[in-house]
C-alpha cells in the first residue's frame, strides 16, 4: 500500500474513526486497487456523487479541504526527541 493513503487513513481515523461510507466524486484517485484494497480492508462503503449535484459535491470539498490542512500541519510539524 502506498504512503499517502497510509498517511491520509491515519489522519482521518484517529481524528474521527473509521467511517460507514465514503461518498466522492468521480475522480480516478478514488476508483484504484490501492482505494478498493483500503476500503475493502476496513468495510467502507464507496459511493460516487453525481456529477449535477453541486450540494454533494460542495460537502466533499469542504471535507477534502480540511483534511488538507491537517496533512500539511502533519507535514511541516517538526518533531522534538
Amino acid at each position: 500500500m502506498k504512503y499517502p493513503n497510509n498517511l491520509y487513513c491515519f489522519a482521518k481515523f484517529s481524528t474521527f474513526g473509521v467511517s460507514k461510507a465514503l461518498i466522492s466524486n468521480q475522480g480516478s484517485h478514488f476508483y484504484n486497487h490501492t482505494m478498493t484494497t483500503l476500503l475493502e480492508k476496513y468495510e467502507v462503503v464507496h459511493r460516487v456523487a453525481n456529477a449535477y449535484h453541486p450540494q454533494t459535491n460542495d460537502q466533499a470539498e469542504v471535507y477534502n479541504r480540511e483534511i488538507k490542512k491537517l496533512l500539511q500541519k502533519m507535514a511541516n510539524s517538526s518533531w522534538s526527541d
